[in-house]
């Protein structure tokens, strides 16, 4: 190949290539004495870096004794591969890069020889192989201390990561490699790392930073003159116009992205180019102009590039299923399909083109987009399970909310209740039923040392805190989480994040379709989730008792957002219970008119799992003074059990009892007897021990439940003695336990998935039911009094059952008494 000819020997390169040899003689630097200007190409560059960072010492000196021969026919080599690379001529770039590897003089020459080797396989689309041929090449420089050979290879990990793995993770590579960079004052690489440093903004939606970091790219790459970079920022800047659904952006941006495309002949990008294209114009309604954009850039890649071929279909059969022909586009996805099905590391691409085969389906009423919707949502279910920590698996439901929002939708449209119970059990996440199997963490991590010392850490921090004046002591604000010490809440994450992660489990379709067979007919049931990705929609499934479930989904008014914004966080410590009458919306007629005393599973997922539910209006009062409530955070965790659900407190057993240290009204005078001595150090010590391995059937705790950054929360049950959830992880606690306190079944801000609480975990050890709290709970009379008609109630009723007969017994006094008092305590589990 011609055009592949080295370039003529420069000035540059001779003066680099005397430096290069004074390893060998000098005894000591430094090594740039003629090559003073950082040169261009890279691999004069990389060997400039090298004898920059060599230091006074010399090292690997004998291997810098070669002739102008070998100097030069490994920079040729270097150089061809480079520029096959970018001429998409990926058999000449391997070519090159392999005998670089074999004849290479130092162990420079081979690190450079694996990145390229690496780039090729990339562009040969075999992840897997770049990959591995990236960390060889990062531990190697690593080795010889060629920090420049570091950041070349594991900047493209950044890239790699995205496809299957965090959108975090890939954000803290490119970070780094940024900081490396502008370390090593390398412009180029600062501009690279920039680039990918937007494209992980733009995947965790933080669109307006990635725009911002995507234009100082494109600066970077425009002020050192090269093409190449300003068309691979251009293109990610084009593909955040695109997640922006900003057309006029992307035709105004297109044409200076196409012009350094067309200067440097990257076939790859200008496929990519057109695939950006043809979405703007779909967005503009201009559906002939989009899938003729589409079949030029197809025409283009097919050849070279199927991974864009088979974009560019997904994108084209958008605008034909736009232009009003489903059956074009289907066949046209099916192609894209067949690429993307079976390809590891495609799973979430391989969902995308299953849910616009769904909308097909949809169209022509083919039957199908049930089965299509549960396998697009199962393939991202099966990827979002197998990373490594509860927040990445998070940022995958975040990501990739196009898809659960396909699926729900799909199955209300259908009126199909067994696949909206399989998807509507997925959108929260799946640990809680990992948990019931118990999660063993890693002793050598010291988990339950370090959740010990967090909440020591927290219990100083709240040193000094006095009631409030309305005499309720409700939990005060944190006076300063920035004192924390930082090191903590990391260590924890560390010790605890993988054992967390790994108890993850994806239903199979099987689980998935069985779920409402778990719930006896004899129970009302509501399922309600807000629309993922749409905010200000709920969708939800109502079945009266004996009856066929209902479907249904509708918008909510912007009071009602401002309700759910408000009462998902920390509740107003002065709102009564017309504060949440406009919710009552939530509650679909079938479950809204329920005669009094029918036993209601409500399982409401994400923000709505705090609301006050209790206190929603209804025809027979109030929702909790109406029925027997019983909440669960997971449909797994309500199935039936065997045996009815019996008596809280079960007649001729003992009871444990236990109130915590600075509890002020809470007497536990329910228990009767068993209240005495409640508040010693033995109460709590033999109340501790039962939670984790309860041969006693009851135990009952009034403590202070205190949120903690890092730990989540944990319960004060005495001075010396505190309670926190991974003591719980692998516990056996009792049938039946009451955590009265606040913040028993919810933690105040950002989740990482389904609550994994003290009430929570319990339930998932095995209690068949909690009774707990879903916010903070007043320390007053009025709250007490509440409590220990509960708890009396319990030695012949069932949470829920006691609960609904203590409220309805203070039905005059609910509608004047704060919500903390008396909606924030609930029964959780399954009937």
């Amino acid at each position: 190949m011609a055009n592949l000819d080295p370039e003529p020997v420069s000035p540059t390169g001779t003066a680099l290539r005397g430096d290069w040899g004074l390893v060998a003689t000098e005894p000591a630097g430094p090594w740039l004495r003629a090559t003073a200007i950082e040169p261009g190409p890279i691999a004069l560059r990389a060997r400039w870096h090298y004898l920059r960072g060599l230091g006074d010492e010399p090292r690997l000196g004998s291997l810098h004794c070669i002739d102008d021969e070998q100097w030069q026919r490994e920079i040729d080599l270097e150089s061809e591969g480079d520029l096959a690379l970018v001429r998409q001529a990926t058999d000449i770039a391997r070519e090159r890069f392999e005998r670089l590897r074999q004849i290479a003089s130092h162990p420079l020459g081979q690190v450079q020889a694996l990145i390229g080797l690496a780039d090729a396989a990339r562009q040969d689309d075999d992840m897997a192989a770049a990959e591995g041929l990236y960390r060889e090449a990062g531990s190697l420089a690593a080795e010889i201390g060629f920090e420049f050979g570091v950041l070349r290879a594991r900047l493209p990990l950044a890239h790699l990561v995205r496809r299957s793995g965090s959108a975090e993770e890939m954000l803290a590579i490119a970070s780094e490699c940024e900081a490396l960079a502008r370390r090593l004052s390398d412009q180029v690489y600062v501009a690279n790392a920039l680039v990918a440093r937007g494209e992980a903004l733009d995947l965790l939606a933080r669109r307006d930073e990635a725009v911002k970091v995507l234009v100082a790219a494109m600066r970077e790459f425009a002020e050192i003159g090269t093409d190449v970079g300003i068309a691979s920022a251009g293109l990610r800047l084009l593909d955040v116009h695109r997640r922006r659904e900003d057309a006029d952006a992307i035709l105004r941006l297109a044409p200076r992205v196409m012009r350094a495309i067309e200067a440097t002949q990257q076939l790859q990008e200008a496929v990519d180019v057109y695939d950006v294209l043809a979405y703007a114009y779909v967005k503009r309604r201009e559906y002939a102009d989009a899938v003729d954009a589409c079949r030029k850039g197809i025409a283009l890649a097919e050849p070279r590039y199927p991974r864009a071929a088979a974009h560019l279909r997904m994108t084209e059969g958008l605008a034909l299923r736009k232009s009003r022909q489903p059956l074009e586009a289907a066949a046209v996805l099916v192609k894209a399909y067949d690429y993307f099905g079976n390809r590891a590391g495609d799973e979430v691409t391989a969902a995308h083109c299953l849910g616009h085969l769904a909308d097909c389906a949809e169209d022509f009423d083919s039957g199908e987009a049930v089965e299509l919707r549960l396998r697009a949502m199962d393939a991202v279910e099966q990827t979002r399970s197998r990373q490594s920590r509860p927040r990445w698996q998070q940022e995958y439901r975040e990501r990739f909310d196009t898809v659960y929002r396909g699926a729900l939708l799909t199955m209300i449209r259908a009126g199909d209740a067994s696949a909206f119970a399989a998807v509507f059990e997925s959108l929260w996440g799946r640990r809680l039923p990992g948990v019931t199997e118990g999660v063993r963490l890693d002793p050598t991590a010291d988990p339950l040392l370090i959740a010990q010392l967090l909440a020591r850490q927290d219990q100083a921090q709240r040193a000094g805190i006095t009631s409030d004046p309305h005499g309720s002591h409700q939990l005060p604000r944190d006076p300063d989480p920035s004192a924390r010490n930082a090191d903590l809440p990391a260590l924890y994450a560390d010790a605890t994040d993988p054992a967390l992660a790994a108890s993850y489990r994806p239903l199979t379709r099987e689980q998935g379709l069985a779920l409402l067979d778990g719930i006896s007919p004899d129970i009302a049931l509501l399922l309600i989730a807000e629309v993922p990705g749409r905010r200000g929609r709920v969708g939800w499934l109502a079945r009266a008792p004996h009856s066929e479930p209902v479907l249904g989904q509708h918008e909510l008014t912007t009071d009602e957002l401002t309700l759910i914004d408000a009462f998902s966080e920390r509740w107003p410590t002065d709102a009564a219970a017309d504060a949440a009458a406009p919710l009552s919306r939530l509650l679909p007629p079938e479950i809204a008119d329920l005669p009094a005393g029918t036993p209601l599973q409500l399982v409401p997922l994400e923000r709505l799992w705090s609301l006050p539910w209790s206190a929603l209006p209804v025809s027979g009062g109030y929702l909790g003074a109406a029925v027997d409530l019983l909440l669960s955070p997971s449909l797994t965790l309500a199935r039936t059990s065997g045996r009815p659900l019996g008596p809280a407190r079960s007649p001729g057993t003992a009871t444990l009892g236990c109130i915590g240290p600075g509890v002020l009204h809470h007497d536990l005078h329910g228990l009767g007897k068993e209240s005495v001595g409640a508040r010693t150090t033995e109460a709590a010590t033999l109340a501790h021990a039962a939670l984790l391995d309860g041969d006693t059937e009851t135990v009952v705790v009034v403590a202070h439940g205190r949120p903690a950054p890092g730990l989540g929360h944990y319960l004060e049950m005495a001075p010396d003695r505190l309670l926190t959830p991974a003591e719980l992880l692998a516990g056996t606690p009792p049938t039946s336990v009451a955590l009265v306190a606040c913040w028993g079944a919810q933690v105040p801000g950002p989740t990482t998935g389904e609550p994994l609480t003290l009430a929570t975990i319990t339930l998932a050890r095995g209690s068949r039911q909690v009774l707990s709290t879903v916010n903070e709970l007043g320390d007053s009379a009025s709250a007490a009094g509440l409590v220990n008609s509960v708890i009396a109630r319990g030695a012949v009723d069932p949470w829920p059952k006691a609960l609904r007969w203590a409220l309805h017994r203070r039905l005059d006094d609910l509608p004047d008494e704060p919500l903390v008092n008396w909606a924030a305590l609930v029964a959780i589990g399954g009937w």
